[in-house]
């Protein structure tokens, strides 16, 4: 093995192992487990936090009240949930296998404790380089943990040899899982004006809209105008 690799081998023998007080109760969450699920909890929190403030900044600068929905512990950790198990809840019905949070609570149960205690802080610190740059280097030991370990797996063991032994259904599934959940959590065109999107995460009330073409009366509108164009 090289040299230049042995660390950060002995890195993750490290922060793989159990760790207390989860031992004691047999649950196999390692120091990368609660990394993980703090540093993506408190990101979560700073995005909320910052969609606030320019949710706030934006209706006063157009002369409008702050319509700012009291947050919501349900909808916060629905938000991490779905981040983290989004693309997984897409991709294992679509290779006919179970997700994880079906077949197992703990894991879920972690993300829903650390949500809890970060909403529980009175502030936390604004994304900058000074706290980015460290904390990428524990984001690329978690990313590649994902997808080296977690996903190749289920695609590798899988009872069908097409499945198995196809790269393209590796790469696939890896794109989607590791990437689907946020997107899901956080369309990036649910806060622009007159757009629709799924978001949990910004600070004005959820709501449904319907598409303009499918309103009452619109699309009969709309058909009239094209039977008048063809005659």
């Amino acid at each position: 093995m090289s040299s230049a690799v042995t660390p950060i081998v002995e890195l993750y023998r490290y922060i793989l192992q159990p760790i207390a007080p989860f031992t004691w109760f047999g649950l196999p969450i390692t120091t990368l487990d609660v990394a993980a699920a703090t540093r993506l909890c408190v990101a979560l929190r700073q995005i909320r936090d910052k969609l606030r403030i320019d949710h706030e900044l934006a209706r006063a600068k157009s002369g409008q009240a702050a319509i700012v929905e009291e947050r919501s512990f349900v909808r916060d950790i629905s938000a991490t949930l779905l981040v983290v198990y989004g693309g997984e809840a897409v991709t294992c019905p679509l290779l006919g296998i179970p997700p994880s949070f079906m077949i197992s609570g703990v894991f879920p149960a972690l993300y829903t404790g650390i949500q809890a205690i970060v909403d529980k802080l009175p502030s936390v610190p604004t994304p900058s380089l000074t706290y980015e740059l460290p904390l990428a280097f524990m984001d690329s030991l978690s990313r590649a943990y994902l997808l080296c370990n977690l996903i190749p797996p289920v695609i590798l063991n899988h009872s069908s040899e097409i499945v198995s032994t196809s790269p393209w259904t590796l790469l696939l599934t890896s794109l989607l899982t590791a990437n689907t959940g946020f997107f899901f959590a956080y369309s990036p065109f649910s806060h622009m004006p007159n757009r629709s999107g799924l978001t949990h995460i910004m600070s004005f009330p959820v709501g449904c809209k319907a598409l303009p073409l499918i309103r009452s009366r619109l699309w009969t509108q709309k058909l009239l105008e094209l039977f008048v164009r063809l005659c």
